[in-house]
């Protein structure tokens, strides 16, 4: 009986180190394309000042009948003598507050100061009766 030494097929072995080779070379080519992404560079949007302005009067409070509230009362409402500004955290005698219930306007006189905060205390106002003689 006599051996005879049969050829072995790279071809499995071949297409294995073509399938790395592809995926090292692809690895390569990903992480060269996403590095110019990596980088970033400042670019001036705006150069200079923005001048802006927040609220000068700041109504801080409006108290309806002694409750809370977010609005300007609706009906035969009038400001009581508790309502007063404040200017830089002091409090100011001399300022108007004046309201008008049929148009819902608020007045503030003198207003010369920024930074004015009021606190408003509404009560509804008595109807009054006027007899002619």
């Amino acid at each position: 009986m006599e051996f005879e030494v049969l050829k072995k097929s790279h071809v499995k072995r071949n297409i294995i180190i073509g399938g790395i080779a592809v995926l090292l070379i692809s690895a390569i080519i990903l992480n060269f394309t996403r590095a110019k992404y990596r980088t970033t560079a400042d670019i001036p949007i705006v150069n200079g000042t923005i001048n802006y302005s927040l609220a000068d009067l700041n109504i801080i409070a409006i108290t309806i009948d002694g409750e809370p509230t977010d609005t300007l009362p609706e009906g035969n409402y009038e400001l009581t003598s508790e309502s007063y500004c404040t200017i830089n955290g002091e409090r100011v005698s001399n300022i108007e507050l004046n309201y008008d219930s049929s148009t819902k306007a608020f007045s503030i006189s003198p207003y010369t100061t920024n930074g004015t905060k009021c606190y408003l205390d509404f009560t509804e106002a008595e109807e009054k009766i006027y007899t002619l003689l």
